[in-house]
């Protein structure tokens, strides 16, 4: 498809991707180099291209950047951003070290761009939690390319800060005001912050829609994509998914169109992707570098959890990792943690095999019983006291149940042809665990009052499973942080 307007900056490299971009692609390089909107959005289905048209776009927009001023690049994770952010850039950037670099200092990850008008600087930021979000509220941004906004952790504030990080404009001409680009799946929260309420207009996916004020410095720009329309794809790819996922899966991570919710906890939590085989769970378990549990104190019936985490922070919960019996004591269920120990522990150098346990807080006389304070009660090794952050807890493990074409999942072995293969996902439940899958989806928050939001402060259901992996997932990924970055826990 022919450019629909002549470059900003025929000094600009051109690069192989607007070769083959598609119409929607094509939509979204016009608003953002001729901004008619402040916010700039690509809703898509997986696949659709939404990674890649905001790396190319990204490039563009640092080309067009004054010299001496940042921008930034705001992805879920910074595990996100190594695997399927920068993996874009590579692709279609010109060469590293002939245009471009990526540098890590003091902690820091920043893009260096060499642009006929000088070095552009781009600053890699992370929504993963409070502790990362801290990073983003120091710069100032000429632009912000916002990767998979609707996964990202205490979204809300993550995209109010970025929106009060844009402060300097463009050099290009037609680029006036600072621009705010996200690319992403849609997701109905995301649809309530930007004014939509409903489902997309049918225009979304033809010429686009607007949202929101009325001078172009307050407008919002939205352009939707359905997998189908990305020409990189291989061929039967979307007719491969479509077929294997439900409708209302299928209209959001396909077509690129917002569903409501309905009041689970966790809505993105799809069988046919999270729960894997007990063999195949076991073998992703025993190559895991780290081993942590939780128990929940609970009042007739508590839970104890066990499970693996790989550097990527990939979570893995293997075959008999979950434990509940009726009437049991706090000393009955740590008698139980220190027998899981040999089973699900790692095995350090001097023989000894360790598990991290993360204990509620908010029962003193259990924590201490845990700890052998309590006259009487034995320690558990490795205990500590776990992050109580319910919202932070609850994002944390959403966050890991989002589902990518960019990692492969677990059950496809090199043989399965690209078009054929499954999403893939960061937490893995081996099969055997019935419980606690069925705990996870059946767990709901109560009915809203007509008028009224959904109180997200109590859940509905089985919540014991779901509690103790909140505690140890939350407080293991924290934990994993440089000191610098780490969440602050909130009761």
């Amino acid at each position: 498809m022919p450019s629909p307007t002549p470059d900003p900056d025929p000094e600009v490299h051109r690069f192989s991707f607007w070769d083959h971009a598609s119409p929607a692609q094509w939509r979204i390089r016009e608003a953002a180099l001729y901004p008619r909107a402040k916010v700039c959005g690509f809703l898509g289905g997986i696949g659709s291209g939404k990674t890649a048209v905001g790396a190319a776009l990204a490039y563009e927009l640092a080309a067009l950047q004054a010299p001496g001023r940042c921008a930034g690049i705001v992805t879920p994770s910074y595990t996100t951003f190594h695997q399927a952010t920068m993996p874009e850039i590579r692709k279609w950037w010109p060469p590293e070290e002939v245009a471009w670099h990526h540098r890590k200092a003091s902690g820091d990850e920043a893009i260096i761009v060499y642009t006929p008008h000088g070095e552009s600087e781009i600053q890699i930021r992370s929504a993963q939690d409070s502790g990362t979000l801290q990073k983003i509220r120091g710069p100032s941004w000429a632009w912000c390319w916002g990767d998979e906004v609707g996964t990202w952790a205490l979204w809300e504030m993550a995209y109010d800060l970025v929106i009060g990080r844009l402060r300097g404009a463009l050099k290009g001409l037609p680029l006036r005001f600072p621009l705010f680009l996200f690319t992403g799946s849609p997701r109905w929260h995301l649809a309530e912050k930007l004014g939509i309420h409903g489902k997309l207009l049918p225009q979304a996916w033809d010429q686009g829609i607007w949202a929101q004020g009325v001078q172009p410095q307050e407008r919002i720009y939205l352009v939707a994509a359905r997998t189908e329309t990305n020409r990189n794809n291989d061929p039967g790819y979307a007719e491969f998914l479509r077929a294997t996922y439900g409708q209302a899966f299928a209209e959001q991570e396909l077509d690129g169109d917002f569903v409501a919710p309905t009041q689970a906890v966790f809505p993105g939590f799809h069988p046919a992707i999270h729960v894997i085989p007990d063999a195949v769970a076991q073998r992703l378990f025993e190559s895991t570098s780290r081993r942590v549990g939780a128990p929940d104190w609970g009042f007739s019936t508590g839970a104890l959890i066990a499970m693996g985490m790989d550097p990527d922070n990939r979570v893995i919960i293997p075959p008999g990792a979950t434990w509940a019996k009726p009437g049991t004591t706090v000393d009955e269920r740590a008698d139980k943690a220190r027998e899981w120990i040999p089973r699900f522990g790692i095995r350090g150098p001097d023989g000894v095999h360790r598990v991290t346990w993360y204990v509620p807080p908010d029962d003193a006389e259990a924590v201490n019983t845990w700890l052998g304070v309590v006259k009487g009660s034995k320690a558990v090794p490795g205990t500590q006291k776990a992050l109580n952050a319910r919202d932070e807890g609850w994002n944390a493990l959403r966050n890991l149940m989002r589902v990518s074409a960019s990692v492969r999942h677990p059950c496809d072995g090199p043989e399965v042809p690209t078009e054929r293969r499954r999403l893939a996902s960061w937490i893995y439940i081996a099969e055997s665990n019935k419980d606690l899958i069925r705990d996870i989806q059946t767990l709901q928050f109560p009915p809203a009052k007509p008028g009224q939001e959904i109180d997200e402060s109590h859940v509905v259901g089985r919540a014991h499973y779901p509690d103790a992996l909140r505690y140890a997932v939350y407080s293991a990924l924290v934990s994993s942080q440089p000191k610098g970055h780490r969440a602050k826990e909130r009761r």
